[in-house]
């Protein structure tokens, strides 16, 4: 490799499919890297769950933009099939497999999440698991005393 573009395009294909986010590239493993050629290239943390954190928000980021590309292409369909159904012309026979696609693409995509999420549970440090049982705990007694100040009348 002799110049930087080699060296971009081989961390890219190490890392495997990626999503942009705030001008980083975002890659499955885990691994990123800035959209500036000059800027920092990240290999995945060596930490498993920060690691996990990563891979969480990748899939994330690719669910909500298929969600929304799916969201996009059934109001597209709709308004023609409703502007032929006005103006008489034959339906788009293809709409329906389009999105019926796309449906799976999304259904794919929260089973990945699913996963990761599980992954990274199970990956989660001890020290975080406690800060956040005392948090549900403060919140709980916090709530029980909310409830009991509003029962007090006058």
């Amino acid at each position: 490799m002799n110049n930087l573009a080699d060296y971009i395009k081989q961390f890219d294909l190490e890392h495997g499919d990626f999503i942009v986010d705030n001008g980083f590239f975002y890659f499955e493993d885990g691994a990123r890297r800035e959209n500036n050629p000059h800027g920092p290239r990240c290999e995945p943390p060596q930490d498993e769950y920060e690691r996990l954190r990563l891979v969480v928000f990748f899939w994330n980021c690719k669910l909500q933009l298929a969600i929304e590309e799916f969201h996009v292409l059934k109001q597209n369909l709709i308004s023609t099939a409703r502007a032929n159904l006005n103006q008489k012309h034959l339906p788009d026979q293809q709409g329906p497999a389009m999105l019926n696609e796309l449906r799976r693409k999304v259904k794919f995509l929260q089973g990945k999440l699913k996963m990761s999420e599980f992954l990274l549970e199970e990956a989660k440090p001890e020290e975080i698991k406690n800060r956040e049982q005392v948090h549900e705990h403060a919140c709980s007694e916090s709530g029980k005393i909310l409830n009991e100040l509003k029962k007090i009348e006058v």
